[in-house]
C-alpha cells in the first residue's frame, strides 16, 4: 500500500504553483518547502490584487490560452486590498480559471469564511505554517501527486524508497493504539480492516457511551481516537470537548456517513484532525498517519520548547540580575543628583519615596525623621501597602537606631525584635538608621508584603541588606546637607521672631525690585507700618506678650501678601512692605485693609486674649515719590510719623520731596521712639 505517492508522472517544466499569502514569513516558508519538494515553478503574491494580476497577466491574450495558468493555488483568505474570498470568486467566475484547484491556507477556522469558501469550490484546507506532509496528502486526494519531485532518500525525507515487498511490509506495519467511538461494531471493523490493508496494526477498543469513553481515556493512553459523528445520545464532537476538558491531546478523526457544511465547520472549529466519509474509508489510513505525524511533531516541538524555555529561563534570570544591578546603580545616582538640588525637606522626601518605590518594588516601607526634641521618630514618607499615618514611636523602640546599624528580622524571625514592629512583626522587616557625621537623623524601614518575601534566598537577602545600607547612607548625607543649607539660609534672610524677611534682605531686594520697576516702567509701592503704643503694651503685658503680638502680626502680613511681595521686620515694632507693580492708589488700599485686619486681630497668649492694637501706616510709591530706595523709605517713614502725630490708627500718604515737611525726616524716627510710638 503506497502512502499517496503512487503517481510518478513528472510535470512539465513550466508548471506553476501560486502561493497567495500576506505574511512574508509564512509565504517564504511555504515557497521554500514547495521549491525543494515539487517539480514546479513557485510564485508568491502578497495580496489579492497581485494574485489576480499574476494569474491573468501570465495566461496569454486569447480566451482559449490556458497553458500558463497556475496548476495549483494556495490561497490565504485574510488578504489586504482584495481578500481571499473575492479572489476565489473572480477565479471561479472566469471560464479559464474556474477549474484551477485552490487550497486554502488558514491559521483559524471562522465559520462564515469556511462556509463561503466551500460554496465557492475549494479543494481543501491547510493550516499555517505549511506542513509538507499535509500538502502531500491533500494533492494526493486531488490526483496531483505528479507535482511531487522524487529525490534520493538521503536528500528527500518524503520520497518512496526502493525496497523489497517483504521489507516494505515489515516497515509499514506500525502498531497503534486506537479507540473507536462507534455504535455499530461492523463499521469499526471496516475501519480496522482498511487500516490493516494500509500497513497499520491497530490495537483497538470500542466504546459507545460518553461514560465509557471518559473511563477509557482516563485510565489508558491512546494514539488516535476515531469517532462517529452521530451516536445515539451524543455526538462524536463531544469526545473532542471531553478530551480538551481533561487536558488530553489525543488526535481525533471524525468518521461519518454524510456531513453537511455546518457540521464540517463545527468539527474543524472544535479541533478535529480530519473528517472521513464512510464511503471513502480508503482515506482513513492517510488521515491516521497524518494525525500521528502531526502529534509526533507536536510532542517533539513541545520537548524542544521546554528545553529552550529552561535554558532561556536561566539566561533571562542572569540578564535580569545584571539589569537589576544596573537599574539600582542608576536609581541611586539619580536620587543623589536630585537630592542635591532639593531646596526643602518636602522635596527631598518626595524624591526618596519615588526612589524607594523604584528600588524596592515588592516591598512596603517608610522614612522616619527625628523630631526637634530627638525623642520620637515621625513618619515623613511611605510607599507600597505601608501606611504609618501619625504613628510616631520612641527612638528606644528601634534596635537599629540604638545600635547605629541595620537591624534585619529574618523569616522566620530571629534575634532582637524592635518594639515598633508590634506583636506580630511583618516578614523580612529591615531597619536602616540614617547616620551622618556620627549623628542619627532618622530611620529607613522596609518590610516584605504579605505573601511575598524581601529576600527569597540568602544571597538575595544579603544583596538587599547592602542596597538598603547604601540607600540609607546616601539619604542621611543628603538630608544633613539640606538641613544645614536650610538653617544657614533661614538665619541669613529671616527674622527669628516673626519669620518675616530681615532688614538686610529687604534692602537688597528693594534695590533689585526698584531697578526692575524702572526698567519695565512699572509702579512699585512701599508701606511702612508701626504698632501703636507698643511700648506701653510691653510695659503692661510683658515682653513675652509683646513677642506673641509681633509674631501674630508677622503671620498676618505673610498671609495677606502676594508671593512676589516682600514683607520684612524693619526693627522693633516697625514693618515694611514692598509691593511690586502696585501704584499709589493700590498701595494705599492695601494699607487700609491691613489696618482694619489688625484691629480685628485676636492674639491668645497663655490662655488669655491680648488687648487689641492699631497700626499707623505711611505710604509712598515709585515713580511719584522718586526712583531711589532710600528716598522712598524715608518718605514712607515721614508719612508714618505724621500718622502718629495726627492721632495714630490711620494711613497717611507721603509728601512730595519738595514739600517743607520733608525737612523733618532726619529727626522723625528718633522722635517717635522717644515718644514711645
Amino acid at each position: 500500500m503506497s502512502l499517496g505517492l503512487e503517481e510518478t508522472t513528472v510535470g512539465a517544466v513550466d508548471t506553476q504553483i501560486l502561493v497567495v499569502e500576506d505574511d512574508p514569513v509564512d509565504a517564504e516558508f511555504a515557497a521554500l518547502l514547495l521549491r525543494e519538494n515539487c517539480r514546479a515553478n513557485v510564485q508568491i503574491a502578497y495580496n489579492g490584487e497581485d494574485a489576480l494580476k499574476s494569474v491573468f497577466s501570465d495566461a496569454g491574450h486569447g480566451p482559449g490560452n490556458i497553458s500558463h495558468f497556475p496548476a495549483l493555488i494556495l490561497l490565504d483568505l485574510k488578504l489586504s486590498k482584495i481578500n481571499g474570498l473575492e479572489v476565489l470568486r473572480r477565479l471561479r467566475s472566469d471560464l479559464r480559471t474556474s477549474s484551477i484547484p485552490v487550497i486554502v491556507l488558514t491559521s483559524s477556522t471562522e465559520e462564515r469564511d469556511l462556509v463561503e469558501s466551500s460554496q465557492l469550490g475549494i479543494h481543501g484546507y491547510l493550516l499555517k505554517p505549511l506542513d509538507f506532509g499535509q500538502f502531500r496528502d491533500t494533492i494526493g486526494r486531488l490526483a496531483m501527486s505528479w507535482l511531487i519531485a522524487e529525490a534520493p532518500s538521503s536528500q528527500h525525507p518524503f520520497a518512496p524508497k526502493e525496497k523489497s515487498v517483504s521489507h516494505q511490509k515489515l516497515q509499514v506495519e506500525t502498531p497503534i493504539r486506537a479507540l473507536f467511538v462507534e455504535d455499530n461494531p461492523a463499521d469499526a471493523e471496516l475501519c480496522v480492516a482498511e487500516m490493516k490493508r494500509a500497513g497499520l496494526a491497530p490495537k483497538f477498543e470500542i466504546v459507545q457511551t460518553r461514560e465509557q469513553f471518559a473511563a477509557q481515556v482516563r485510565s489508558k493512553t491512546f494514539d488516535i481516537v476515531i469517532a462517529d459523528y452521530q451516536i445515539p445520545g451524543w455526538k462524536g464532537t463531544e469526545a473532542i470537548l471531553l478530551l480538551q476538558e481533561l487536558g488530553i491531546r489525543t488526535p481525533v478523526i471524525v468518521v461519518t456517513g454524510s456531513l453537511g457544511e455546518e457540521s464540517t465547520v463545527e468539527c474543524l472549529k472544535l479541533g478535529a484532525s480530519d473528517l472521513v466519509l464512510k464511503d471513502r474509508l480508503a482515506r482513513l489510513p492517510v488521515a491516521v498517519r497524518r494525525a500521528l505525524r502531526e502529534e509526533s511533531a507536536r510532542q517533539d516541538a513541545l520537548r524542544v520548547r521546554q528545553e529552550l524555555a529552561r535554558v532561556n529561563q536561566e539566561l533571562s534570570e542572569q540578564v535580569l540580575e545584571l539589569h537589576r544591578q544596573s537599574d539600582e546603580a542608576a536609581a541611586i545616582r539619580d536620587m543623589s543628583d536630585l537630592l542635591q538640588t532639593c531646596l526643602t525637606g518636602e522635596e527631598a522626601f518626595q524624591v526618596i519615596r519615588q526612589t524607594a518605590e523604584r528600588l524596592f518594588p515588592t516591598e512596603s516601607g517608610a522614612l522616619y525623621m527625628l523630631n526637634a526634641a530627638r525623642s520620637l521618630l515621625e513618619p515623613v514618607a511611605n510607599w507600597g501597602a505601608f501606611s504609618p499615618g501619625d504613628a510616631a514611636f520612641p527612638t528606644l523602640d528601634c534596635w537599629g537606631l540604638r545600635r547605629g546599624r541595620i537591624q534585619f528580622l529574618g523569616d522566620p524571625p530571629s534575634g532582637l525584635v524592635c518594639k515598633h514592629l508590634g506583636p506580630a512583626p511583618a516578614r523580612d522587616s529591615l531597619c536602616a538608621p540614617l547616620m551622618a557625621q556620627g549623628e542619627a537623623l532618622g530611620l529607613l524601614h522596609l518590610k516584605g508584603d504579605d505573601g511575598s518575601s524581601l529576600a527569597p534566598n540568602p544571597r538575595r537577602a544579603e544583596s538587599r541588606r547592602i542596597l538598603a545600607a547604601t540607600i540609607a547612607e546616601r539619604i542621611a548625607l543628603a538630608l544633613a546637607n539640606l538641613k544645614l543649607r536650610e538653617s544657614l539660609r533661614w538665619q541669613s534672610i529671616r527674622d527669628q521672631l516673626t519669620g518675616l524677611f530681615n532688614r538686610r534682605y529687604m534692602e537688597e531686594s528693594f534695590d533689585r525690585e526698584l531697578r526692575r520697576a524702572v526698567r519695565n516702567q512699572r509702579a512699585l509701592g512701599v508701606i511702612m507700618l508701626d504698632v501703636d503704643h507698643f511700648k506701653n503694651f510691653n510695659d503692661t503685658r510683658g515682653h513675652a506678650s509683646g513677642d506673641a503680638l509681633l509674631t501674630a502680626i508677622g503671620d498676618l502680613l505673610q498671609s495677606r501678601t502676594r508671593r512676589e511681595d516682600i514683607a520684612c521686620r524693619y526693627g522693633g515694632e516697625e514693618f515694611v512692605l514692598i509691593l511690586p507693580e502696585a501704584d499709589l492708589t493700590v498701595t494705599q488700599l492695601r494699607a487700609e485693609e491691613l489696618r482694619e485686619e489688625v484691629k480685628q486681630l485676636r492674639v491668645r497668649y497663655r490662655g488669655k486674649i491680648l488687648d487689641k492694637v492699631t497700626l499707623s501706616l505711611g505710604v509712598a510709591a515709585y515713580p511719584k515719590y522718586g526712583d531711589s530706595a532710600g528716598d522712598l523709605i524715608r518718605l514712607a517713614d515721614a508719612a508714618l510719623y505724621r500718622a502718629k502725630v495726627e492721632g495714630r490708627d490711620r494711613v497717611v500718604l507721603a509728601e512730595l520731596p519738595e514739600a517743607p515737611a520733608v525737612k523733618r525726616l532726619a529727626s522723625g524716627p528718633q522722635n517717635r521712639r522717644l515718644a514711645g510710638t
